[in-house]
């Protein structure tokens, strides 16, 4: 059973979002931390992302991965955050499968120790207000 949490209101400062201030206002971050790259929630969220490529893009998600020391793009530009940065402010040990969906505010929206479906990450997206925004004006 994959437990979700959402994230209080908060009011998120350019610090308080410090490894990933350069997607702030631009892009939604999905955050996808893995051990190694056999972690099977790891295979699994790639699946998933590479499956809906284009609905990703409308929502303006970027995939960053963090696999142990290493952090690399799935889909977005390239992360200027160091694996120790991130895996430190998302509270993420080495050897735990996390994917955390960031708004574009810097605040944590959805944390999962499993791979995320589409479903849900789009049906947080698309309740912000942020989004119907967006959506309104055919962005």
């Amino acid at each position: 059973m994959s437990v979700a949490f959402a994230a209080p209101a908060l009011t998120v400062t350019s610090a308080d979002a410090a490894p990933l201030r350069q997607f702030m206002w631009k892009y939604r971050p999905l955050v996808v931390f893995a051990p190694t790259s056999s972690n099977q929630e790891l295979i699994r969220q790639r699946t998933i992302v590479s499956g809906n490529v284009t609905g990703l893009r409308e929502r303006n998600i970027v995939v960053v991965e963090v696999i142990g020391s290493s952090v690399r793009s799935r889909l977005g530009p390239l992360s200027s955050a160091t694996a120790n940065a991130l895996r430190k402010h998302y509270g993420v040990a080495g050897r735990q499968f996390r994917a955390v969906l960031v708004g574009k505010d810097g605040g944590s929206k959805l944390q999962s120790g499993r791979a995320m479906s589409t479903n849900r990450l789009f049906g947080t997206i698309d309740s912000m207000p942020m989004r119907r925004n967006e959506m309104r004006r055919g962005r």
